[in-house]
């Protein structure tokens, strides 16, 4: 599985691009997932074509930071998992 990288201009329509093409499996590791905003925000768009990668058969695996040192990050990054993201994707939370 390739490692693919962008700078923060570009990462959001490359990984929306890259989860759409995807055909069997997806690995994405994010340090804050922060989906609990009034309005939509662009990891909201994410977790929807992550969750459509699932309905269309491809494997999804979320890593998300969950480290003790910076407990604001992993409670909100807690919250995503367990509030926006479906059941059929695998999440670790990490340190």
């Amino acid at each position: 599985m390739p490692t693919i990288t962008y700078p923060d201009t570009l990462y959001v329509d490359a990984l929306l691009r890259d989860i759409r093409a995807a055909q069997s499996s997806i690995m994405v590791t994010v340090f804050l997932f922060k989906t609990g905003y009034a309005q939509r925000t662009l990891p909201d768009e994410v977790v929807d074509e992550l969750i459509a990668a699932v309905d269309r058969g491809v494997e999804v695996f979320i890593a998300l930071n969950c480290s003790r040192f910076e407990p604001d990050v992993a409670a909100e990054n807690y919250a995503t998992a367990l509030h926006k993201v479906s059941n059929e994707v695998s999440i670790a939370l990490m340190p």
